[in-house]
């Protein structure tokens, strides 16, 4: 009885600290999340936020740049500690991908790739170049030499539909140029 009773007061007691999703092999799904920045978040939020981040040395606006040809705004920021430089990828006001240029002397690819591994489960692909965390949701990468990028895979599904479909359009047009001679 006194087991029975400890092992349903542990479970309560642990289950907030449980994540609330898993993956494969009971792993945790990655988090679109990294130190208070949010896949998602739109880009007042992300600026209202860096300021106050220990990793990131936000200027203010001189830090933002527009993309030529697409609505695309890019936060390019340096960092502090681990992290050598952040970049914010928006879409239509969202950010959609996360990359962080990590600093080799202060962090290692192994260490992360092991860290990451412990905390997701086995990687979903694995080559020399990287390795590569995924749910429905997000796809989170450790490339080498040191770089983590988080995207969110239905808004670059999304980009990448729209760019094949304009490109189909260019090809049509220059082959009706062609036409003409």
């Amino acid at each position: 009885m006194k087991r029975g009773f400890f092992l349903l007061a542990s479970a309560l007691i642990l289950s907030p600290l449980l994540p609330a999703q898993t993956g494969p092999g009971g792993f945790p799904e990655p988090e679109a999340e990294f130190a208070g920045i949010r896949l998602g978040d739109d880009i007042g939020t992300v600026k209202k936020n860096l300021p106050g981040n220990p990793y990131f040395r936000y200027r203010g606006e001189r830090d933002v740049s527009f993309l030529p040809r697409r609505p695309e705004t890019v936060i390019d920021c340096a960092g502090s500690y681990q992290v050598k430089r952040g970049l914010f990828q928006f879409h239509q006001d969202r950010l959609y991908i996360l990359t962080l240029y990590l600093d080799p002397e202060k962090v290692d690819y192994y260490s992360l790739f092991t860290g990451l591994s412990r905390k997701y489960g086995p990687p979903a692909d694995l080559d020399p170049s990287g390795a590569v965390w995924e749910s429905e949701t997000l796809r989170l990468s450790l490339e080498k030499p040191l770089t983590v990028k988080y995207v969110d895979r239905g808004t670059f599904a999304s980009i990448r539909a729209a760019g094949a479909a304009e490109k189909s359009v260019e090809d049509m047009s220059r082959a009706r140029f062609l036409d003409l001679f």
